[in-house]
């Protein structure tokens, strides 16, 4: 849908939005034995026509206060290099269960967290993983997530060689009280750079854009989505703030703007 052509549509409600986490956050989880957990593993294979794998890099140089994902700040490269191993592991150990390369891969998605802390060589030994335990011959996807701040041109290389397609980013919104909020880095020349280099390698350069902020409208939304056009991306994924999983500390910093924090859920009246 052409979001100018179809018009906008009034943000003055919250919709449920859910986010599912791994590892469950809660000590009452189910979590199956060994061979178990192979019957689950054996059954992955026989209906599916194709297969798409999501890899999760929990670690971020700064907390975004929006986002309600899974992560924790980055410390030193040594942690990285660990995780990157047992993702490695993870493959291997399900590679001993099952046939991964009897279903073609058609997408993967690298999130986080942030995917672009990897080292070009951490990049290169999970893709040669992939590239050993499955069969990648009919990928149509292959995204990764950045952030502007790490992005290289040796990270962006690594990441051509072991065949990925689409860079994102988070952009999120060029007002610079809402990056303030939000935690964001205020350069935008930077993220200029960045999809400067990030167009020199990849065919698609997406960002990400977050609406419905307390007091925010349609006129910022739009200019958001102007700037980012204007930066050369060739998509914009457009999202509705999770007011339920934003931070106490944003909460507090909207209301001492004497804005009320929009509700969760929708009310039932």
């Amino acid at each position: 849908m052409r979001l100018l052509d179809k018009g906008l549509v009034k943000f003055d409600y919250q919709f449920p939005l859910y986010n599912f986490f791994f590892p469950a956050q809660t000590h009452n989880c189910y979590a199956p034995d060994k061979s178990q957990f192979s019957e689950i593993m054996a059954g992955a294979n026989q209906s599916a026509r194709s297969r798409a794998l999501y890899f999760h890099v929990p670690f971020c140089e700064a907390i975004c206060s929006f986002c309600p994902f899974t992560r924790g700040l980055y410390k030193s490269a040594d942690d990285i290099d660990r995780y990157t191993q047992a993702l490695i592991r993870e493959i291997e150990y399900k590679a001993q269960m099952i046939d991964l390369k009897a279903v073609p891969v058609r997408a993967i998605f690298f999130g986080g967290g942030t995917p672009s802390l990897l080292s070009p060589r951490n990049i290169q030994d999970i893709g040669e993983a992939l590239h050993r335990h499955f069969d990648m011959s009919e990928v149509k996807e292959f995204s990764f997530e950045f952030n502007v701040t790490s992005v290289t041109e040796a990270r962006a290389r690594a990441l051509a060689d072991i065949g990925v397609t689409h860079a994102r980013f988070g952009l999120q919104t060029v007002d610079s009280e809402w990056r303030q909020l939000f935690n964001l880095d205020p350069d935008i020349g930077k993220i200029e750079r960045a999809v400067e280099q990030l167009r020199a390698h990849f065919g698609h350069v997406l960002c990400d854009i977050l609406y419905g902020m307390n007091g925010s409208n349609e006129h910022q939304t739009l200019a958001d989505i102007d700037k980012a056009v204007a930066m050369g991306v060739s998509n914009v994924d457009i999202y509705p703030i999770n007011n339920a999983a934003t931070s106490v500390k944003l909460h507090k910093q909207i209301r001492a703007r004497s804005t009320e924090v929009m509700p969760a859920m929708p009310s039932s009246t």
